[in-house]
């Protein structure tokens, strides 16, 4: 009998499923370079158009690794607000690596064993970084809420900068990608956080920011 995707693995198939023709419903392979730094970089670009209601261009481009070809972005902040609160920061810090981390759990073999090692492998910064001026917990908290409540408009993202013209938009293109319901949308809603701090919690999916102050941690 051949196996068939999940709803949640066919519904990244129907949008970026071109980008994606190795991948195997039935070997479960890792994903390729350019469809996570895709994701990543449009996570960041979700969360500045959702938090802050601006942003700059996003890009993806090829990176020199030797035998194998790998990719990375770039998600420019653009004018960010002068007043910007520390804990959007850093979940805008954390969303690129929660974002690849939510991707290959979804997609990948045994994916839920490794969510947390995609996740810090993505990360854009240490989270040694981030913990000084936000808890680490509450920013993987809000941006894995993020990540989920605009799960669609960030693929729709992704696909757009890797159909563009040097894999390249500019803000008003992502802006046109994403769709309505994103700029200035703010933080996720309550019952979509509540859910995400109640799996991270509970040990339901792994911690990106296991030892950095969870209440059973302490």
């Amino acid at each position: 009998m051949i196996a068939a995707p999940s709803v949640g693995q066919q519904v990244v198939l129907d949008v970026l499923g071109h980008h994606m023709t190795d991948w195997d419903v039935a070997a479960l392979d890792d994903l390729n370079d350019s469809v996570c730094a895709a994701v990543h970089e449009a996570a960041h670009h979700v969360a500045r158009a959702a938090l802050y209601g601006q942003g700059g261009d996003i890009s993806i481009h090829q990176v020199p690794t030797g035998s194998f070809p790998a990719f990375g972005g770039l998600s420019e902040p653009g004018l960010v607000p002068i007043e910007v609160d520390r804990a959007d920061a850093a979940t805008v810090s954390m969303m690129g690596g929660v974002a690849e981390g939510e991707l290959v759990a979804l997609m990948t073999y045994n994916g839920e064993d490794v969510r947390a090692a995609a996740a810090l492998m993505g990360m854009d910064r240490d989270l040694d970084s981030i913990h000084p001026y936000a808890w680490a917990p509450a920013a993987e908290v809000a941006a894995l809420a993020l990540i989920r409540h605009h799960w669609l408009a960030l693929l729709r993202l992704a696909r757009a900068v890797l159909d563009a013209p040097a894999m390249r938009l500019t803000w008003d293109e992502a802006v046109a990608a994403l769709g309505p319901g994103v700029v200035g949308a703010g933080d996720a809603p309550a019952s979509t956080y509540d859910l995400a701090w109640d799996q991270l919690r509970n040990g339901q999916i792994e911690r990106a920011t296991a030892g950095r102050g969870w209440p059973d941690e302490t």
